[in-house]
């Protein structure tokens, strides 16, 4: 049994569809990112994919996204309109909605592991 998988299905070039597909812990610690976006302004979770490879889910509240830009795989010289201005690694929450989406360091056989900053 699936625990705590989420995958993400961005809009494609050859259709137009999204989707957020997960298991029920998986969308419960979105929901409670939301949630905490919501209520703070940044939100974020540790979920992971089916083969088991984890990630950090930064969810950050924007109260105008008219000038939040995304980049497209492979990207080389991206050409943006003068409105699209920040990256959305750039947003002023971003880092603490990373923070958010960490646990605690565990320590193993004595020695911390760190997790970014």
């Amino acid at each position: 049994m699936s625990r705590n998988i989420l995958h993400m299905l961005a809009p494609a070039r050859y259709d137009e569809v999204g989707a957020l597909v997960g298991d029920m812990v998986a969308l419960r610690e979105l929901r409670a990112a939301i949630d905490d976006a919501i209520r703070s302004g940044a939100g974020g979770t540790y979920l992971s994919q089916s083969d088991g490879e984890g990630y950090a889910l930064a969810v950050v509240l924007v109260p105008d996204m008219a000038c939040v830009c995304t980049s497209y795989a492979g990207e080389i010289n991206p050409r943006r309109s003068r409105r699209e201005t920040v990256s959305m690694r750039g947003l002023p929450r971003f880092m603490e909605a990373i923070r958010k989406s960490y646990r605690p360091s565990p320590i193993v056989m004595g020695t911390v592991i760190r997790l970014p900053s």
